[in-house]
């Protein structure tokens, strides 16, 4: 689970920092993808996952097109499931490995 996580993790950070971040001056995109935390994308995938981003902070709703696309909406609900598998996974001593 834990591969599966961070794969989508930084799947998802590479995707926005395109977006988000010209491709110069060298190196900045990198520099953006740093600034992305887990518990925030967390937050921001159970937005999209309800289809509603009317919850999340002023500067993140304004990059955001409503309404969310149905296949944006599944890779939302895919991270936040795998968010929970890694939690488990690392910090849960009494969960039982898969």
């Amino acid at each position: 689970m834990s591969t599966a996580y961070y794969a989508l993790f930084h799947a998802l950070i590479f995707e926005a920092s395109s977006v988000l971040a010209p491709s110069q001056p060298n190196g900045l995109r990198e520099q953006v993808g740093r600034a992305f935390a887990h518990s925030d994308m967390k937050t921001v995938c159970t937005a999209f996952s309800h289809g509603n981003v009317t919850n999340l902070s002023g500067p993140t709703r304004t990059l955001i097109a409503s309404p969310i696309r149905p296949e944006l909406r599944l890779v939302a609900l895919t991270f936040i499931d795998l968010y929970a598998a890694r939690q488990s996974a690392d910090y849960d001593t009494l969960a039982t490995p898969l």
